[in-house]
């Protein structure tokens, strides 16, 4: 569902109109307490500076999700997102990196998953967190942290 909405929502949109658009938004999302979470960038930073290898896994598409890492100063190594392709009337998602795609997507870079802390809020990153070796969730429902107790998955939690 998610997909469909997206490709109806860049219909008609060039690359160019694309990439200022999540340039945009990227920024005014970083500035956005409602979009970044203080604790998540702080953790990051840290786990960055103590030499811990930061890969950002993400649905959202790769340069809004590059311009939003940028304006929150989140320190990363590699990123994975999903991908858009231009067509004749616009773009379309040409690989959404969500669920299963995500884990698999990380696999294809080489990222060892089954080693790695996998932090999330989000209970569509069920088979990423399930394949790795520790889940700390920050910032997730109760509806969440609950189903994901659920499902055996041993978790951290943090606000």
């Amino acid at each position: 569902m998610s997909r469909r909405i997206a490709e109806t929502a860049l219909d008609g949109i060039t690359d160019g109109e694309y990439t200022a658009l999540a340039e945009q938004l990227g920024q005014k999302f970083a500035s956005d307490p409602k979009w970044i979470r203080a604790e998540a960038v702080h953790r990051i930073r840290r786990q960055h500076a103590q030499g811990a290898r930061i890969v950002i896994a993400t649905a959202s598409e790769r340069r809004l999700a590059e311009a939003l890492l940028e304006g929150a100063r989140v320190p990363y190594d590699l990123l994975s997102a999903s991908l858009l392709s231009s067509r004749a009337n616009g773009l379309t998602v040409r690989d959404h990196r969500v669920g299963e795609r995500k884990l698999a997507a990380l696999l294809e870079l080489g990222v060892s998953i089954e080693k790695a802390q996998f932090i999330t809020d989000s209970l569509t990153d069920f088979p990423t967190a399930e394949a790795s070796s520790s889940v700390v969730l920050i910032g997730a429902s109760a509806r969440t942290r609950e189903r994901y107790r659920e499902m055996g998955i041993s978790i951290t939690e943090e606000s």
